[in-house]
């Protein structure tokens, strides 16, 4: 038998496929088919890629969020990842499993768009930055919106909220004297004695954002949020409490007693500019501008996401295209060392 050179027995397979794709189709057909070939093998991680990408790259674009941050958690146990926000440059991910799975997410596992698109692209990018955990998303999603129906917010108020307090349900975010997903702050009558964590506040930021939902329960309870009843700049639709209310009840629970939505409301301290009429720090901060100033921040934040992924996935199919033409060039030298060999005997 002839010895095989640079590989090229175990090769065989995708040589022949692309080799009778060139002689029956031509070079664009043959370019598609090596690019086929690459499905299932393992994808070079390169500077800038995220594993959510690749995998969004790989079934493309018609699989829910949902679907695809399930398929994420897949790939990194099968890849033995720990964290599925971590992978490194220059390793290799075997995603023959989400290939295997491709045909059928983008047909069968479609779902409707989301009732609460804001809340959903919160967790999402929550889950892509590591604060919380894949596996987790759903029962958080499921704990917002049973609390929203409780006390009467949109839970997409709530996602707006916390992107403003927290950048999107970090756990461990910290201001020195605030701490979590809705900043507990530590003093007397503030948010962490209010579920008493009083002189203890930083503990908050080692708890899991389902642990500190449960402290957010019971601070929602403690200041009321269930009897406010005071006009909102928002309509309520078929949500009693709106976006500035709840966000004050938050702040400066005591604010809300001011109802007119351009009265300057009596908050102490620097707060984030976005909430000030105009941006300005000088014009004070009225439920109106506070509505605006947190949808705002709540799309730009959203917004900037999502052009990161899109760039990320756009990154991928072009590395993609690239890894074909290289199968295509790799195939023809392989093929030029064959028919040196001239027919294998037996």
């Amino acid at each position: 038998m002839t010895t095989p050179i640079d590989g090229l027995s175990h090769r065989t397979s995708a040589t022949s496929t692309v080799r009778a794709s060139v002689q029956s189709a031509g070079f664009s057909d043959a370019m598609q088919v090596a690019s086929q070939s690459l499905v299932g093998r393992r994808v070079l991680i390169q500077p800038g890629d995220t594993l959510r990408g690749l995998v969004r790259t790989q079934v493309g674009a018609g699989v829910s969020e949902q679907r695809l941050t399930a398929l994420v958690h897949q790939v990194a146990q099968a890849n033995g990842l720990s964290n599925p926000n971590r992978i490194l440059a220059g390793n290799t991910l075997d995603l023959s499993m989400v290939n295997a799975q491709s045909a059928t997410a983008t047909k069968a596992l479609q779902i409707k768009p989301s009732a609460h698109p804001v809340l959903s692209k919160t967790l999402d990018r929550a889950v892509d930055k590591g604060y919380i955990q894949a596996q987790e998303r759903q029962a958080v999603e499921r704990r917002i919106v049973g609390m929203g129906k409780q006390y009467g917010f949109s839970p997409d108020d709530f996602a707006r909220m916390a992107l403003m307090e927290s950048d999107g349900l970090n756990p461990k975010a910290t201001n020195g004297r605030c701490h979590g997903i809705i900043q507990f702050c530590e003093g007397h009558a503030r948010g962490a004695d209010s579920v008493g964590l009083r002189g203890r506040a930083h503990e908050i930021a080692q708890m899991s954002v389902s642990q500190q939902l449960n402290l957010v329960e019971r601070y929602f309870d403690d200041v009321g949020l269930k009897s406010v009843s005071s006009p909102s700049t928002n309509p309520r639709g078929p949500h009693r409490l709106g976006l500035d209310d709840l966000y004050l009840s938050v702040l400066t629970p005591s604010a809300r007693q001011e109802a007119r939505p351009n009265a300057t409301l009596n908050i102490a301290g620097d707060q984030a500019r976005a909430l000030y009429v105009g941006a300005d720090r000088d014009q004070g901060i009225t439920r109106q501008s506070l509505t605006r100033g947190l949808q705002q921040h709540a799309h730009r934040v959203l917004s900037q996401h999502e052009a990161q992924q899109q760039a990320g996935n756009a990154a991928a199919t072009q590395r993609q295209q690239v890894a074909a033409r290289n199968s295509y060039v790799e195939v023809a030298v392989l093929d030029t060392a064959a028919a040196k060999l001239g027919p294998s005997r037996p």
